[in-house]
Parts: structure tokens; C-alpha cells; sequence
């Protein structure tokens, strides 16, 4: 990310639903039972329905057989398809399809993918209606409407659909998708409520603001496991503390290994008394609180002002629906795991009362239930003869932070400068040295609205490279599905939700492609400031202040932390130890933009040498996507819908 890119959203999107699992298939003409069924409803305009109902089903789009190819008799329905877009200027659409179940899924699926994108193209080279208000989609026969085993079902399952987008603008927004996504808040709230044994591992981050108004970001990592109504156990490292909680119904220990110390709080009842105990009594709220009691939904909508449902968004490399909320003291968002096991995958809380609005996020991973779950018999073992303190010393002997740390609005911040640089240099050479690489990666792009509300368009993918000149990058999810890949002469860029891509003449190196992207094209690399062939004259030049903040663990691997400040960002890096000092996680924060977004990414699975994932670095056109001049890439391939906005 280009660290000093002003980053503002004017507008944003409620998808009305989700794009992963639609589709568009062999579609033909129906048979004279099926026109019959039919027939009523088709003497009704499809703008009529559409606006009506907010979807309607087409039966008048043909194609070759086997093919992506548009019949001649289908321009009628194309035309009149644009015409409704031409008269409503606002309106975005998602042109759905379905299958019905005959062949192989994957190839419908393949096939349906290809032709939504050719019905995408007919209506925008045929008409002139802008790419950016249209959503293509394919999953074969996911969603029938009619019994598959005799021709008439068949047919009408081999349908069109187009469906409403909706943009949403506080109290303006439509009833129906608010209440849709308080639905999904519902559904994950009585999953989580009725599964007796939960177990998962989480990354968190609490972010601080020193007196010198630096935003830091403590990171940590740990595991939760769960038996109710009244067991839990909770480890955390990282973030300056190690600690273990444990409740067996009666009482909570808190033990903090790093100091040696423990302590026993009487708090008989149930998980959910725990957890108002500790946060109202103690102010030491447990990793996850409000979404594992055994009414989450109560807990998190007390209070709400606004609702906006963000469609999905890719966490730790699971599909999710994104929402967030409003009320009058916080803004939180939610990532909520797609499928039969709604769990939450992420969840950020923004305090709207404090200085920079400081954040705590959590990321869970590894989600298990049931008989999934490990044994525990929740009973806390002084193995290290710790010192045991009494209740009301935590906050004195037990300290989530440093004496020179607050949370929130408060701190001074010295941190230890000797030996960052040589840290970071250590990283720069360890990484130049390496003829290969691979890591799966996490990133967050935090936009804000102008309604001040900052949002994070989240996605995953992978790099791998190859030293001098090759490298393969895929990203998912945050509004697009992107490949990028550079053979050492030229780069293909493929945006595969959109079935377009481009090619441009780049020779040279590494080094030389990511200036390229960044400066001519705006289309930087996941992680380009930290793969270049020097990243430590890169990243250190122009700084202004350095600090060694100790140690913080990235996805359970153990990090030097580091922070750093120019004249317009400031920027963190977590380091990991030992002898692969590769770079765990990255975090820029722009302070020319109101609200001071961030670009975070976190690195994954990281392999050199041998190990590295392989790839050709050969980009293969398999779904026969269209070709764009260079010069059409941001009209044509933006990473954001067309009413996300970049600038001031």
C-alpha cells in the first residue's frame, strides 16, 4: 500500500445478497408447461417486478450450447434490461442465474461464471451502462425453484435473476435489509448459544494512543475453551502480558505467568455472571465476552442507532457476511462465517469517546464445537509456586500494560530505540537473501464514511515469488477477487469477479515492478514495502521517531515490535525471533486523512527456499475473460464498488 494514500468513502453497500453461491447457467427455451406456469407473471414488466419485488427472474437469455456465447433472439431482454438501468441512474444490479442439475457441478459452475460475465458485457458495450453498477455471479444449481427431474423443472431452473442492490445512508435505509442483517446477528447468536462446547484460538489487538498521539497496537494471541453453563478456560501471550483464566463455576483464577502471580475471585453462577462481574466489578472483560454469552444478540444490539450490512468479506481465509453498527458511544463491526456454522470470525470495537477512537479486534480461528472440543477439567494448577495477591491488587500486580501505558486516550511512551534499526535490518537482509518465497497473507483496508464511520474492507490471498523477476499474488474478498501475476517481462492483472483482465509491458525487476504499480498504475502489491530487494532503506527513510515496544505474538508466533513515525504515516512491524526474522504482520496509518485509516496485512504460512509454494508465473485465460487496455484499469477493474470513493 502506498502508505500516504488518502482514503475516504463517500458512500457504501448493502448487497442484498451474497454473490459467492448464485450462478448462471444453460439457459434455453422453455417448454410450452413451463411458459404456461410462466405466463401470468411474465405479462408484468421486469422493471415492474424488480421494483416490486427487488428481483426478478428472466427466461429470455439464450446461449450457445456450451458456450459463453449470446444468442441474437436474447437482445430484446439485454435492451430492456439496460433501459431500467438507464432510467433509475442509482441503481446497481446483480445478474444471478442458476443451473439445473444436469452435468458436473464444476463444469455449470465454470460455465455459469463465464456466461454471467458475457450478459455483464453485452449491457455494458452494447449500451454504455458502467461495469461498476453491475454484479456478476456463478454456482450452478444451488438454488432451484422447480424439482429437477422432469424437463419442465429443469427449465424454469435455468433461469436469470436480477436482484436490487441497495445503498444505504443512515436513517434512509430500507427496513428490509437492516432487519436481513440484525437476521444474521440472530442466526449466530442461537448457534453460538446452543453448542455446549466451544473451543477456538483468537488474535487480538488493543490499540493505545501515547500523549505524543501515536497510535500503537498491542497484539497478542491465545485460545479460549468453553462447557457450559459454567466452565471456561482462556490463555493469552503477547501484548506485554501471559495470562491464564480459568472458572470452574465457583471462582476465577487469574494467573499472570509473566510476573509469577495469581489471584482467586468468588464468582459463583453461570458463564454469563462471569463475564458482567469481570467487566463491571474488575473492568477485566474476557477475550470475546459479548459474543459468548448465551444471548450475544441482546448484548450487542442494546442501544443501536445504525445498521449496515457490508456483504462478505474474507477472514483467515473464510468467507463471511460483514456488518457493522452504530450507537452512541462506540461503532463495532462483525465478520460472521458463512454456511451451517454461523460463528463470529472477527470482531472490531471502535470507542467514539476517546482520542483517535482507539480499537480492539479479535480474530478467531481454528473454530471447534462439540465433541470437536478437547477435554479439560477446568481446574487451574499452581505449577510454578506463583505468589497469590488478593482481588484488588490485579490492577496494580496484575497489569495488562506497562506503567508508561494506558488504554485509550491517556499514556507516555518512551519506547527503547537501540536496537530497532538493527532489527529491521535484520529482516531486510534475512528477506533479500531469499531466492523464494510463499506466505498466505490477511489484510484490512479501513475506509471512512462521511458519516464518520470507519469501516474495514477485509481479504486473503497468497504470494509467491521467485527473486529477480517473478511473482504470483492472489486476493479474495473486500469487493474483489484478484490475480496479479509477472513473468519478469509483463504483468497480468485479473480481476476474476469482473472475468476481465490486462496486460502491460514491465521488464526488469522485482524492485522495478512495485515502483511501477504503486506510481503509475495505483495498484500496489500486498506487502511490496517489505519484499523489495533493500526494504530497510524503503522503509526507513524519512522516519522521524523509532521505538522497540518489546514483544507482541502474530498468529501464535512470537514478535519483535517495532514502531516507527514520518512526517505523514506512522507505521508498526512485528518482527518474528530467531533465525527466519521474516515480517508477521504490518500495520500503515495515514495521518494527512480525517480519521487516520489504517492498511494492516498479516503474513501466514510463510516458506522459503524449497518449501516455497511453486507456480509458473504464466497467466492462463481458462475462463475466457475479456481483455482491457491498461488505460481502462480503474474504470473498468476498481478494487471498490462504484460508490466507494478514493481521495479527500
Amino acid at each position: 500500500m502506498n502508505p500516504s494514500k488518502n482514503i475516504r468513502l463517500r458512500a457504501w453497500l448493502a448487497p442484498a445478497v451474497s454473490l459467492a453461491c448464485m450462478a448462471i447457467g444453460a439457459l434455453s427455451p422453455l417448454p410450452a408447461a413451463a411458459q404456461e406456469t410462466k405466463k401470468m407473471e411474465d405479462t408484468v414488466p421486469i422493471g415492474e417486478r424488480l421494483t416490486r419485488d427487488g428481483r426478478v427472474a428472466v427466461y429470455g437469455i439464450f446461449f450457445d450450447s456450451e458456450k459463453a456465447s449470446i444468442k441474437a433472439e436474447s437482445s430484446p431482454v439485454i435492451a430492456e434490461i439496460a433501459e431500467i438501468l438507464n432510467k433509475s441512474p442509482d441503481m446497481e444490479i446483480a445478474i444471478v442465474g442458476h443451473t439445473d442439475a444436469t452435468g458436473p457441478h464444476e463444469h455449470n459452475l465454470d460455465l455459469s461464471k463465464m456466461r454471467a460475465n458475457a450478459v455483464v458485457n453485452a449491457i455494458v458495450n452494447n449500451h454504455g451502462i458502467k461495469r461498476a453498477r453491475l454484479y456478476p455471479a456463478g454456482a450452478g444449481f444451488l438454488q432451484p425453484v422447480a424439482p429437477n427431474n422432469t424437463e419442465e423443472g429443469r427449465a424454469l431452473n435455468r433461469r436469470v435473476e436480477l436482484i436490487q442492490m441497495k445503498s444505504i445512508t443512515g436513517d434512509a435505509a430500507p427496513n428490509r435489509v437492516v432487519e436481513d442483517a440484525k437476521k444474521m446477528l440472530k442466526a449466530m447468536s442461537d448457534y453460538l448459544a446452543s453448542q455446549n462446547a466451544i473451543s477456538f484460538s483468537y488474535d487480538a489487538v488493543l490499540e493505545v494512543v501515547t500523549t505524543e498521539d501515536q497510535k500503537l497496537a498491542l497484539a497478542s494471541s491465545g485460545d479460549v475453551t468453553l462447557n457450559r453453563p459454567d466452565k471456561l478456560r482462556a490463555t493469552r501471550s503477547g501484548g506485554f502480558a501471559d495470562f491464564e483464566m480459568v472458572f470452574d463455576g465457583e471462582a476465577l483464577t487469574i494467573a499472570g505467568k509473566n510476573v509469577n502471580r495469581f489471584t482467586k475471585i468468588p464468582v459463583p453462577g453461570s458463564i454469563d455472571n462471569l463475564m458482567e462481574v469481570m467487566h463491571t466489578v474488575y473492568d477485566r472483560p474476557l477475550p470475546a465476552a459479548d459474543l459468548l454469552s448465551s444471548d450475544a444478540y441482546g448484548q450487542l444490539t442494546g442501544n443501536i442507532t445504525d445498521v449496515k450490512d457490508l456483504g462478505s468479506g474474507v477472514i483467515n481465509g473464510v468467507e463471511c457476511d460483514h456488518l457493522a453498527f452504530r450507537t452512541e458511544g462506540t461503532d463495532w463491526q462483525i465478520w460472521i462465517a458463512q454456511g451451517n456454522q454461523p460463528y463470529p470470525c472477527k470482531y472490531v470495537i471502535a470507542s467514539k469517546t476517546m482520542e483517535r477512537q482507539p480499537q480492539y479486534s479479535i480474530s478467531i480461528r481454528e473454530w471447534k464445537t462439540g465433541w470437536q472440543v478437547g477435554s479439560d477439567d477446568f481446574a487451574f494448577t499452581n505449577a510454578t509456586n506463583a505468589e497469590q495477591i488478593a482481588p484488588e491488587e490485579i490492577k496494580d500486580k496484575l497489569s495488562e500494560l506497562p506503567a508508561n501505558f494506558q488504554a485509550g486516550a491517556a499514556a507516555a511512551g518512551d519506547g527503547v530505540v537501540t536496537g530497532a534499526k538493527d532489527i529491521l535490518k535484520k529482516m531486510s537482509d534475512y528477506m533479500a537473501a531469499q531466492g523464494a518465497i510463499s506466505f498466505g497473507f490477511d489484510a484490512v483496508l479501513e475506509v471512512v464514511t462521511t458519516e464518520e464511520q470507519k469501516l474495514s474492507l477485509a481479504s486473503s490471498g497468497s504470494v509467491t515469488l521467485n527473486r529477480p523477476d517473478k511473482i504470483h499474488v492472489t486476493r479474495s474478498g473486500g469487493f474483489a477477487d484478484v490475480e496479479m501475476i509477472f513473468d519478469g517481462d509483463t504483468m497480468t492483472l485479473a480481476g476474476k469477479n469482473a472475468n476481465l483482465f490486462t496486460q502491460f509491458k514491465i521488464p526488469g525487476s522485482l524492485d522495478n515492478l512495485f515502483d511501477e504499480m504503486r506510481t503509475k498504475y495505483d495498484r500496489p502489491l500486498p506487502a511490496a514495502d517489505l519484499l523489495s530487494g533493500n526494504s530497510y532503506e524503503k522503509l526507513v527513510m524519512d522516519v522521524t521517531d523509532v521505538k522497540d515496544l518489546g514483544s507482541g505474538v502474530i498468529n501464535g508466533v512470537e514478535c519483535d515490535y517495532l514502531a516507527f513515525r514520518t512526517e505523514d504515516v506512522d507505521w508498526q512491524i512485528w518482527v518474528a525471533q530467531g533465525d527466519r526474522p521474516y515480517p508477521c504482520k504490518y500495520v500503515v496509518t495515514s495521518k494527512a486523512v480525517d480519521r487516520q485509516p489504517q492498511y494492516s496485512i498479516s503474513v501466514r504460512d510463510w516458506k522459503t527456499g524449497n518449501d516455497a509454494m511453486a507456480s509458473e508465473f504464466a497467466f492462463k485465460n481458462t475462463t475466457n475473460a475479456m481483455q482491457i487496455d491498461p488505460a481502462d484499469l480503474k474504470a473498468k477493474m476498481s478494487e471498490l464498488p462504484a460508490n466507494f470513493k478514493q481521495g479527500n
